[in-house]
């Protein structure tokens, strides 16, 4: 009887191969498990030649040889190395070098034949070694994989040594949990993966016969890791079919809303609120998501259907991460209908009254589950700022459930972390308006200030960003909000006014509300601006250090600029030098404007995220199943065609 995978844990523990803790480290839960833990690369010994002249040992090539060792060298240096001499059995000598971890060499014997794997090279026309590798015998005629190590917790000769000695008896019980974590079966993985025997492609993995069958090998793998990660995000997202009583929406309430509204609605809006208002009056829950670009008119556009809704007798709440934010759509909604029964939930508030509709931040969430609160129609916006736990805190099976952004999901990405939520797209701004964006190098800050003086002179607005609310180091402390806030009011007496996340709600609003009745004109800011401010008559905004930041983020805070219209001027000031890839992604924003490209462009950068139900994460590595096995953003595009093509019928 094959024993199991604990029992095989203590066995190997008992070997001196791993303990339970390392196990651990890996993130895995069994031995089994480990042999999901694949090679990251191979090295292929299976090149020997028998003498330093062969004719398959050429200047350039990379070969298998045994040779005796006939001297050595250790000479005080850093990094450390040793010379070696070697002669083969036709008594031909070479010479070589090693460099960084010599220890291997310093038990080696003179006269003592090894098994190393070397590169020929040539100096002054002699033949000599280089990237010498001391090999242990039965690694040689061998493809050998090489696995990631876990720095201080576990190196890949122990990985190696312990996939070796369970490989053979816990294969079956690995495939097993390959079949759980895919969904797939041994009927139908051929035909998703092109796999024919799981077991088979388990043992070529790990213990490759030839190079080329290791690497295809890979290949396959990460069409296993793609099945998983749409089976887990699938599992994630499944819902509970239930019917509800429609919500009878009068129609004639949201023609007069969209009159109400103090511009003509573009044709993405209007397709929007028909397409809320449809979820609306099924039977079936919403699971819908609002996707809008920055300056695109998402919040009146879900506001319309939902103040219908409200008329009907619908319960309306709106959680928001800000409190600024709550102030924005509260203001929004009361200007389609000033008579509105709204209340605004934030730190300290009670629900007063269910049936009004509640705008609030996540202290709604607590008010709510004081009193078993379930609304008929929930919406989370700028849903990226909240947990998976957050957002459905509130949400009961029948409720309609809507997130919304302002950071744009490509459809791509839609396809895949939302499988099962029916998506709007707005891409068209309610307002004609032109910014311009640059990069701009600290020695040329003073066009900066010109820029910005020549704007507050006018009588426009601006915004200027600091990565850090207080930084303590001496060197950078001109960069914090607090002391830039002094530095520029003391160049505009009075008309200066800060903002960041120490500061109270009251404080905040009460900064806000200075810009907007021109009492100040410059906010001097952490990225608390991101999301919530709206002050339409702002026309330059200045980042500084913009590389700490994301596309989307620095796509975000363009989108405060010239919100009713017009010209802005968006401007990144680098004040230290920044490696050549970060200078190439800054300078895209200067000629990128639009947000689905460049959340294309942060997607393949950043990664998809863990897609976990109780995920705090909605960006950063895709890891799977394999752990050493990531997907990239192209894997995933092209998963997502196949889904687009089974969605119609193809």
């Amino acid at each position: 009887m094959k024993p199991s995978s604990k029992e095989q844990l203590i066995q190997n523990q008992s070997a001196g191969l791993l303990t339970t803790r390392q196990i651990r480290a890996l993130g895995i839960d069994s031995l089994a498990q480990l042999l999901c833990w694949l090679p990251k690369k191979y090295i292929d010994l299976t090149n020997i030649v028998p003498s330093i002249n062969s004719p398959d040992f050429q200047i350039g090539e990379r070969r298998v040889i045994q040779l005796s060792l006939v001297a050595k060298h250790f000479p005080q240096s850093i990094p450390p190395r040793v010379h070696l001499t070697f002669d083969d059995e036709y008594n031909t000598e070479i010479s070589g070098a090693v460099f960084g971890d010599t220890h291997a060499w310093k038990s080696i014997q003179i006269g003592q034949k090894v098994w190393i794997a070397a590169t020929k090279s040539e100096f002054n026309s002699i033949a000599q070694l280089k990237d010498i590798a001391l090999l242990e015998s039965e690694q040689v005629g061998r493809v050998v994989p090489v696995y990631p190590s876990v720095r201080g917790v576990i190196s890949r000769d122990t990985i190696f040594q312990t996939i070796t000695h369970a490989l053979d008896q816990l294969a079956g019980e690995a495939c097993q949990y390959i079949f759980d974590c895919t969904g797939l079966s041994s009927d139908n993985i051929f035909e998703r993966t092109g796999i024919k025997d799981l077991n088979s492609w388990l043992l070529t993995v790990h213990r490759p016969r030839k190079l080329e069958h290791g690497l295809l090998a890979l290949k396959y793998a990460k069409q296993l890791a793609i099945e998983e990660f749409a089976f887990r995000v699938n599992t994630n997202f499944q819902t509970v079919t239930v019917t509800r009583s429609p919500i009878a929406l009068n129609f004639a309430h949201i023609t007069r809303l969209i009159k109400n509204a103090r511009y003509q609605l573009t044709g993405d809006q209007l397709n929007t609120v028909d397409e809320i208002a449809s979820d609306i009056l099924s039977q079936n829950p919403s699971f819908r998501l609002i996707n809008g670009d920055v300056g695109t008119g998402k919040t009146i556009a879900y506001l319309i259907p939902f103040l219908a809704a409200h008329y009907a007798g619908a319960k309306v709440s709106i959680i928001t991460p800000t409190v600024p934010l709550v102030n924005q759509i509260a203001a929004t909604a009361l200007m389609l209908d000033p008579d509105l029964n709204l209340q605004k939930i934030v730190a300290g508030c009670k629900i007063k009254d269910d049936s009004a509709i509640l705008v609030g931040t996540t202290a709604l969430l607590n008010a709510g589950k004081r009193i078993s609160y379930e609304p008929d129609i929930l919406l989370i916006d700028e849903q990226q700022r909240f947990s998976s736990k957050q957002r459905y805190q509130l949400r009961a099976p029948s409720t309609h459930y809507f997130e919304a952004t302002a950071t744009p999901v490509p459809r791509s990405q839609a396809l895949i972390t939302h499988p099962t939520m029916q998506l709007s797209i707005l891409k068209q701004a309610p307002v004609e308006k032109v910014i311009y964006s640059s990069l701009v190098q600290y020695d040329q800050r003073n066009k900066i200030y010109d820029q910005l003086t020549a704007i507050v002179e006018a009588g426009d607005k601006v915004l200027i960003v600091y990565p850090s609310v207080v930084i303590k180091d001496s060197e950078n402390q001109r960069k914090n909000v607090i002391e830039a806030y002094a530095r520029w009011d003391r160049l505009f007496p009075g008309l200066v006014r800060m903002i960041h996340s120490q500061l109270s709600d009251e404080e905040k609003a009460k900064s806000i509300a200075d810009l907007k009745i021109g009492h100040a004109q410059i906010l001097v800011a952490s990225t608390a601006v991101e999301v919530g401010i709206d002050i339409p008559s702002v026309r330059g905004l200045l980042v500084v250090d913009p590389e700490n930041y994301g596309y989307s983020q620095l796509h975000q805070l363009r989108g405060r600029l010239a919100r009713n219209g017009g010209e802005g001027h968006f401007m990144m000031l680098l004040t230290r030098e920044v490696p050549e890839e970060t200078l190439e992604r800054l300078k895209v924003l200067e000629n990128v404007s639009d947000g689905f490209t460049l959340a294309e462009k942060d997607l393949q950068i950043r990664g998809f995220g863990d897609v976990a139900f109780d995920s705090e994460s909605s960006s950063g590595s895709t890891a799977t199943l394999f752990r050493t096995v990531k997907i990239d953003f192209d894997d995933l595009q092209v998963y997502a065609q196949k889904v687009s093509l089974a969605q119609a019928g193809m």
